[in-house]
């Protein structure tokens, strides 16, 4: 454990641990979460990701509130000509981390009535026999692995033109709106030359809706959910972290209104094959998928007539799946620009592929962090062809074909993956 990420633990268990007394009329809550927090990161160690010596954070929005907010302690110690700590008291860092937390207990709750009533009022379409996307997942980071991968899709861009790039979600740490801004939006404002969309991640969400709600406006994006057409393709864009009930948001769900949205794409005979992109996910070699996604969609994905492929992020690494035993190929793209220290998957042989190779990003220790890149992707007349570019140099590419979608709207939903 490297210094940065220690001190914040230690200083961590050491607020949490103190005897603290509360004037009348002062706020216990955030004292009581960072304990809470602090007992669920030695119960699941597994909470904390990303790179000690830069961009870490934590699967907890608690934890994810304090670090942010440590550092700004110990930021603002350096700040006033003094080295980090020196001449600044725990005590100062402590009252960082309980701002940090009170100001996440009190973000509006407004802003999420607000995202949620942005649905849909009609289809993106394109009217392209062959439709190049660029998919990147978490990428939602300002730092060398994002410019990096955002450098690699321009290049590629300006030898084939894309015609839609597609962020999958995260935008760290908490998706506040100056994170949105300097992490997400104006790093993608070096890929406008097509249409540009960000999915909802849960790191989008821990600080409030007001970011993500401000990337929907900045990039003219037709709702938290939606649908892009094309004469042969229908993309389904989903958002499984508003309606995610649990406290972490790592549990994807779909809210009622956009189930039924969905319901309508899988249920529509025009021919058109359908494709998902999530955050969130339903399959994985590593961990556990959403059990609320797989209760709510195991019976719609069953029939590979129905749904073509699903495109995914939430895991930071790069690995495809096949069409059998699940009904549809499935990828996971979340390798943008999070540093995730690698794993060899826990179920090697549910995986057609996975990314073996490390992150080359300077001064990141590479032989620790899953390669960083992203997925180009072809929807053409006959199938799909897809091309992962990781930046060690390696590509991966398959050709997905598949059965012709259902044109009659009466074919049966129930069941459950083979």
């Amino acid at each position: 454990m490297t210094d940065k990420r220690y001190n914040f633990e230690q200083d961590l268990q050491a607020l949490a641990r103190a005897e603290v007394g509360f004037a009348a009329g002062q706020d216990e809550e955030p004292h009581r979460l960072l304990r809470a927090a602090l007992s669920r990161l030695e119960a699941n160690p597994a909470l904390f990701s990303g790179d000690a010596d830069g961009v870490f954070t934590y699967e907890d929005p608690v934890l994810a509130a304090a670090s942010l907010w440590h550092r700004k302690g110990t930021e603002a110690a350096a700040n006033v000509g003094v080295a980090a700590g020196e001449g600044v008291s725990k005590w100062s860092i402590f009252n960082w981390m309980l701002t940090g937390i009170s100001a996440w207990l009190n973000r509006p709750k407004g802003d999420y009535i607000s995202l949620a009533g942005k649905t849909p009022q009609a289809s993106v379409r394109l009217d392209k026999p062959l439709t190049r996307v660029a998919i990147i997942g978490d990428a939602g980071y300002n730092g060398s692995a994002q410019a990096t991968v955002f450098r690699y899709v321009r290049e590629r861009h300006r030898e084939n033109p894309f015609d839609l790039v597609i962020h999958l979600g995260d935008t760290y740490f908490g998706g506040g709106e100056a994170e949105m801004l300097s992490n997400l939006l104006a790093p993608l404002s070096t890929l406008r030359e097509g249409n540009v969309f960000t999915l909802c991640g849960n790191h989008d969400l821990y600080y409030g809706a007001k970011g993500y709600l401000a990337a929907l406006h900045v990039l003219h994006q037709p709702g938290r959910y939606f649908a892009i057409e094309t004469p042969r393709w229908r993309i389904a864009c989903l958002d499984t972290a508003l309606g995610a009930e649990g406290f972490l948001r790592d549990d994807g769900a779909l809210d009622e209104g956009q189930l039924e949205w969905l319901d309508g794409c899988i249920a529509a005979d025009d021919g058109r094959r359908l494709v998902l992109m999530s955050h969130h996910f339903i399959l994985s070699a590593w961990g556990g998928p959403s059990p609320t996604l797989n209760e709510q969609l195991a019976a719609r994905l069953r029939d590979g007539r129905r749904i073509f492929s699903w495109y995914w992020g939430h895991e930071h690494g790069c690995a495809t799946y096949g069409r059998e035993p699940h009904g549809f190929y499935g990828a996971c793209v979340g390798n943008g620009a999070f540093l995730q220290e690698y794993e060899e998957p826990v179920r090697p042989e549910t995986t057609e592929w996975y990314a073996k190779g490390r992150c080359g990003c300077p001064g990141s220790a590479a032989s620790k962090y899953w390669p960083h890149g992203y997925l180009e992707l072809e929807l053409g007349e006959e199938g799909a062809i897809e091309t992962y570019h990781l930046e060690n140099g390696e590509t991966y590419a398959r050709t997905l074909r598949g059965p012709e979608p259902e044109q009659r709207a009466d074919a049966q939903l129930d069941g459950a993956p083979r």
